[in-house]
């Protein structure tokens, strides 16, 4: 059974995010960041279904001062915007894949559900044709990754051995996607 939150006091504002201390009885807190506005995180593994390929994005997070591999995501956070709407304007992006098909919702979870307020989509998607050129934001560097299926494994293994982050969520939908296909 939860714990009664007493009272929620905010500690810092900013523009996209707030941290508020919380109180639940008299004997515990909790510090938790919390999203400014009231979309989620909407994320994609795209099947490139020609190549027999996932497509994945290679991105600079100043957070953790280093690349990442992730899935191409993004904020679902303009009213009266659907998650499909938002996606396929994310996935022209930072890919320029045009043909987007067979969209299936694998899960809605969270990054840290400990830390933050952020909840997420996650989709899978197929892509088709070849891409055109990227059209990022001047503050976006990402790197589009087109993996082979059968080498989708062996490629995040020899990335982590070199120690580079993978986003847990490139692990979950490639976990539900391929356990989709072998049921």
């Amino acid at each position: 059974m939860p714990l009664q939150e007493l009272w929620t006091q905010r500690v810092y504002d900013g523009k996209f995010i707030a941290i508020d201390e919380m109180k639940l009885e008299w004997w515990k807190s909790w510090e938790l960041v919390a999203r400014k506005w009231n979309g989620q995180v909407v994320a994609w593994l795209l099947e490139h279904i020609e190549n027999e390929s996932f497509v994945l994005i290679e991105q600079y997070r100043y957070p953790v001062q280093q690349k990442v591999i992730e899935l191409v995501a993004g904020l679902q956070d303009k009213p009266g915007i659907s998650p499909e709407e938002s996606f396929r304007a994310e996935i022209r992006e930072e890919t320029w894949y045009q043909d987007i098909w067979d969209v299936d919702l694998l899960a809605h979870t969270s990054g840290s559900a400990g830390l933050t307020s952020e909840t997420a989509l996650l989709y899978k998607a197929e892509v088709f044709w070849e891409r055109g050129e990227q059209n990022l934001e001047e503050s976006e560097d990402i790197k589009v990754l087109e993996i082979p299926q059968k080498e989708i494994f062996k490629f995040l293994e020899n990335r982590a051995i070199e120690g580079q982050l993978i986003d847990p969520k490139v692990c979950m939908a490639l976990y539900m996607t391929l356990q989709k296909t072998h049921n």
